[in-house]
């Protein structure tokens, strides 16, 4: 017993905490300012030269797209709408695997940057967003997901 409440000690003390950091994500002429959770198991990758992906809720990108088209969670339908605007040439369908999604899409964005506020700001230029339609935190503790290592 004595073992195993030690061992979950050791564990705990080696888990790093729960991190969010605050993003400026530019596209066009609009800026979105998100909050977004540090996770190391997103290898989320743009399949499309092997950009940095980051996971945004739509509500908090809402800016970035054509005032006309509402945005559904169908990202196959999604695409082939917005394909026929002005975004046309950012577009990107990212294809992924979840916990009950073994052969999902998602809709991507190529931004023109990302800015994560760190003491020492880091830039990134080849970034992708990817869109989802839901609420990725319940408690609205952040609206994005980054990879922790993009970060680093």
């Amino acid at each position: 017993m004595i073992i195993k409440l030690g061992g979950k000690y050791i564990r705990k003390l080696n888990c790093k905490k729960t991190e969010y950091f605050d993003i400026e994500v530019y596209f066009n002429n609009s800026k979105a300012c998100i909050r977004a959770l540090a996770d190391s198991g997103n290898s989320l990758k743009d399949n499309l030269g092997g950009n940095e992906i980051i996971i945004c809720e739509y509500k908090s990108v809402k800016s970035f797209f054509p005032n006309d088209i509402e945005i559904k969670s169908d990202s196959v339908e999604m695409f082939k709408l917005l394909s026929e605007t002005e975004i046309r040439n950012k577009l990107r369908l990212i294809p992924f695997k979840s916990l009950g999604e073994n052969n999902g899409l998602l809709l991507g964005l190529k931004a023109d940057k990302a800015v994560i506020k760190t003491p020492k700001p880091v830039e990134i230029k080849n970034v992708v967003i990817g869109v989802y339609c839901g609420e990725l935190d319940s408690n609205g503790l952040f609206n994005s997901i980054i990879n922790y290592e993009t970060i680093l």
